[in-house]
């Protein structure tokens, strides 16, 4: 099952400001008119948004689906769902209850709107990628270096050779020992981080495989990304400037893609989180005893 085709209108809003102006005609229109689009043919849409059937397909095809047809059900998918939850932000003197409500309501709604985008496929070939590996590179900046932290943690524990560092100087010096059997994994929720693109140019060089978790958007580092891994646009209210939502997406993305992989190779993993987790207990009581 393909997640997208439960998101079209949120796709279109994720990518609306990167459209061409013909093919934002028609979005827009979309847009404002969703329930029209289950009886409207490629070329009457085209009529109705002033544009052509044409730029209806380049739309199509510019918002990642297969056809005019996939994103008529997605739009249908997300009408029949209903409205969705709207991200709140908190205010001057709030009760603990209502902070404790909104917070949760914004998580929840930055992990159900992220799972809509998943694209089964790329999960699964993520997970053979590091399975295959010789090393594989975490890389972001700012919260999205904590998402690096947890999925080195997590592989390692798979017996995975795993390597994070928040100094792109320093995994500058591990890229030049890369080579082709390796996986460069850049996190940028912006998907415009300039020293994780600049990374993902050296890791190119060295032809490792690179995987991108990045909001939903086109920018330079999913062009360069092999694979990408999209999350929604977690439209961050004002008091929540360190990305709480997005950030909880991309860790909640990790988990899958680790789950996926630990299920995939389920004997091994097994026996390497059962040594892993032998080692850490022996260490605990050697250490307190």
């Amino acid at each position: 099952m393909s997640y997208k085709r439960m998101a079209g209108l949120m796709v279109i809003k994720n990518m609306l400001d990167l459209l061409p102006k013909s093919e934002r005609k028609v979005a827009d229109y979309i847009l404002k008119y969703p329930e029209m689009l289950l009886d409207l043919t490629a070329t009457e849409l085209g009529k109705r948004s002033g544009t052509s059937g044409a730029a209806v397909i380049r739309l199509c095809k510019s918002l990642g689906f297969k056809s005019y047809q996939d994103l008529k059900i997605s739009v249908v998918g997300d009408l029949r769902s209903g409205s969705p939850r709207e991200y709140r932000d908190i205010t001057g003197n709030e009760t603990l209850e209502d902070i404790i409500s909104k917070m949760t309501e914004n998580s929840i709604k930055a992990i159900e709107e992220s799972v809509k985008l998943i694209d089964i496929k790329n999960i699964n070939m993520v997970a053979r990628l590091i399975k295959e590996a010789g090393k594989v590179f975490f890389f972001g900046l700012g919260a999205s270096y904590l998402v690096c932290e947890d999925a080195l943690n997590k592989f390692i524990r798979v017996n995975k050779t795993v390597y994070s560092s928040k100094d792109a100087h320093q995994m500058s010096m591990l890229i030049a020992n890369m080579d082709e059997n390796d996986v460069f994994f850049a996190v940028s929720y912006s998907g415009e981080t300039k020293e994780v693109l600049e990374l993902m140019k050296l890791a190119s060089s060295k032809k490792a495989k690179i995987i991108s978790l990045t909001k939903h958007t086109k920018s330079e580092i999913t062009d360069m990304a092999d694979i990408n891994i999209f999350l929604s646009h977690s439209s961050e209210v004002p008091l929540r400037s360190s990305a709480t939502s997005s950030r909880i997406a991309q860790f909640h993305m990790i988990d899958l893609i680790y789950m996926h992989y630990v299920s995939l190779f389920y004997e091994q993993s097994h026996n390497y989180i059962d040594s892993t987790r032998e080692y850490v207990n022996q260490y605990k009581e050697n250490l307190y005893g």
